[in-house]
């Protein structure tokens, strides 16, 4: 990621965690391990809006939860299922709907636990995994999944924990390596290795010891014979587009575009990405 200073009000917590993780650690690990699974809402934007205004919407209960479900199109096994990334909603991904309508094809998006219209101020991959194999159960199988940044390793955990026979995936602006998230968390939080120490016993408790290696998208789509797109902005200044050269020099066969100046979320609605990615799909 690229270093830039940070609001006031992230260094006034960058403080409060230095000091509390001499302190008292235990406390800083749990609000840390707090605030790595909450997930903000921010506000729908006019373009989402509009988008919002051509779905038809649904709600569905998963895992105990109320999923918000959005739908354009006739969608019939074979759709394209659009994922969105962390505090992000369904409606993110809206500028692909008319251009893959226009080719016969329906598509559905959802707002993921925590997010959107869905129930929830938390989740993880599990969950978001969770919601995705339930969809497909209800749908379909899609022709092809169009994930965005946290979707991706959500989606590559999803094909990877309940056996889907997914055809296509397209990632965009993915972070592979969860070990990459967390270093980034611990750097923007600023723990130290004690808390740190204490957040991933907390982590390996509520999953695994291995929960790092579980939910690596590049581990999880390894061994897939998935046909995938890797599409990532060399000017990423969120998540670096190593992290999805790493996920393409892991899947054998994969396909790559990246592009230059549309950062993490611009390139979503960029007409020629569009264009490039439903070419892949189709192709």
């Amino acid at each position: 990621m690229k270093s830039k200073r940070n609001p006031i009000s992230v260094q006034i917590m960058q403080v409060l965690f230095k000091w509390l993780g001499v302190i008292w650690p235990w406390l800083a690990a749990s609000l840390a391990y707090r605030i790595w699974f909450k997930t903000p809402r921010y506000p729908v934007s006019n373009r989402e809006l509009k988008w919002l205004e051509l779905a038809k919407h649904d709600f569905t209960v998963i895992d105990g939860r109320k999923i918000s479900v959005m739908r354009w199109g006739a969608c019939s096994p074979g759709y394209i299922l659009l994922i969105h990334g962390w505090s992000g909603r369904g409606s993110q991904l809206g500028r692909f709907v008319n251009s893959i309508n226009s080719k016969g094809l329906g598509v559905i998006s959802f707002d993921a636990p925590g997010h959107g219209q869905s129930d929830g101020k938390s989740t993880n991959a599990y969950q978001i995994a969770s919601v995705i194999n339930e969809l497909i159960k209800q749908y379909g199988m899609p022709r092809a999944i169009i994930a965005h940044s946290f979707g991706g390793i959500s989606a590559a955990l999803a094909i990877r924990e309940h056996s889907l026979s997914v055809p296509c995936l397209v990632t965009i602006s993915c972070p592979t390596d969860p070990y990459y998230l967390v270093d980034g968390f611990r750097t923007y939080l600023n723990l130290n290795d004690k808390v740190m120490n204490i957040f991933n016993q907390k982590l390996y408790r509520k999953f695994s010891a291995t929960i790092y290696d579980d939910i690596s998208a590049d581990k999880n789509l390894a061994q897939t014979s998935v046909k995938l797109l890797v599409v990532h902005d060399k000017k990423d200044s969120i998540v670096s587009w190593r992290q999805s050269e790493k996920l393409h020099a892991a899947v054998t066969g994969s396909t790559t575009l990246y592009t230059s100046g549309l950062g993490h979320s611009r390139i979503l609605r960029d007409k020629d990405v569009i264009e490039q990615v439903l070419k892949f799909i189709l192709s």
